[in-house]
């Protein structure tokens, strides 16, 4: 089943002409690197859709640099043929994502990210959204 949608899925991003990327990577307990890559783009019906490609370790799971992260994600975009059709890739702030951005040379945007400081009971502005303007 697993095969049967992905092989479908690579027949839907094949009739694609141009989509855009997320990313984001995180490290889990036990030390080891990953990255998630979403891929989004308009069907020929004007239809919105996204789709998770991969959350997988990067290739040397223990390697963070810029270049691993390159790496993983071009092989990650060849792998479901839109390597060529990806216009910008949206991640966060972290200087390793930005710069593979850079290696793959795609266009990236990080985000302006909000975030809730209702975790902080206590503190003035617990409950209030801030705006956290990261690099554009």
């Amino acid at each position: 089943m697993h095969e049967d949608m992905e092989n479908k899925l690579k027949d839907i991003l094949s009739k694609i002409r141009h989509c855009a990327v997320t990313t984001d990577g995180w490290t889990s307990r036990a030390n080891d690197h990953y990255l998630t890559v979403t891929c989004h783009f308009l069907t020929d019906d004007f239809q919105m859709k996204s789709a998770v490609l991969s959350t997988d370790k990067l290739q040397n799971d223990q390697d963070q640099t810029s270049e691993n992260i390159a790496s993983s994600l071009h092989n990650i975009l060849f792998e479901w043929g839109v390597k060529s059709k990806v216009s910008a890739i949206v991640t966060d702030n972290a200087a390793s994502m930005i710069e593979a951005c850079v290696i793959l040379q795609k266009k990236t945007h990080a985000l302006f990210c909000a975030y809730s400081e209702s975790d902080h009971a206590g503190h003035p502005s617990a409950g209030k959204y801030k705006a956290n303007h990261c690099q554009m």
